[in-house]
């Protein structure tokens, strides 16, 4: 088919059959979004007036203002760098860990059995519990990194374990009929199965682990003063 001057568009077609372009459909959502972030900003700093303690409810203004006053201290950009590779620096260290233990149980059930109760401890103990430990233990300089270490370790081996118990067994047995090396069995059968439970344990360990990590920067930080 050639295109030639009656051709119609891919947005008028849209506009001619009443339906909203892709772009339109973008916009309103951007929109509909921008007025949600909207109303809860105005709803927070309304109730910020009425309490009318900064003790209790700081508002999304008095916020800025003090976070440019904050900038504006000449060792700002250091300790937020310093609080950025601590926290980065644990939650790898526990998504490498984490990985290689859920490969390594999912080959040996005594392993698997061994790290069971260790990881359920780590998800049901209280993560002040550990804040507090880890204070007396290892002081507060480490304290970021083993905090966000002991928060994501049970998390990415639980969900990796997950993933790959639950890859199909005709699968693995159509592997082995072709013969596949355990590189290619790794790649096209058991990543395709972990993959979605690794991502999403990831996108919630990470968010844990920030908010616990600047909770134990200040706790760190009013236990050296």
């Amino acid at each position: 088919m050639l295109y030639g001057e009656d051709t119609v568009s891919y947005d008028s077609y849209f506009q001619k059959g009443g339906i909203a372009t892709p772009r339109e459909k973008s916009a309103k959502k951007f929109a509909k979004t921008a007025l949600i972030v909207l109303f809860w900003l105005t709803s927070w700093e309304i109730a910020d007036r009425v309490i009318d303690n900064r003790l209790i409810l700081a508002g999304p203004i008095h916020i800025v203002k003090a976070l440019i006053g904050q900038i504006t201290e000449p060792d700002f950009l250091a300790i937020c760098a310093a609080t950025f590779l601590r926290i980065t620096l644990g939650f790898l260290l526990s998504f490498v860990v984490g990985f290689l233990l859920a490969l390594l149980s999912y080959r040996s059930k005594l392993l698997r059995e061994f790290l069971e109760p260790v990881m359920v401890m780590l998800k049901t103990i209280p993560l002040i519990s550990f804040v507090i430990m880890l204070l007396i233990w290892v002081g507060n300089q480490a304290l970021t990194i083993y905090l966000s270490f002991l928060i994501v370790l049970p998390l990415v081996y639980t969900s990796t374990l997950m993933g790959m118990m639950s890859v199909d067994a005709e699968m693995l047995e159509m592997a082995e009929q072709f013969h596949l090396s355990r590189w290619r069995k790794f790649l096209y059968v058991y990543r395709p199965a972990f993959m979605p439970h690794l991502i999403s344990s990831c996108k919630m360990s990470l968010g844990m682990s920030w908010k616990f990590g600047v909770m134990a920067e200040v706790l760190g930080t009013a236990q050296r003063r």
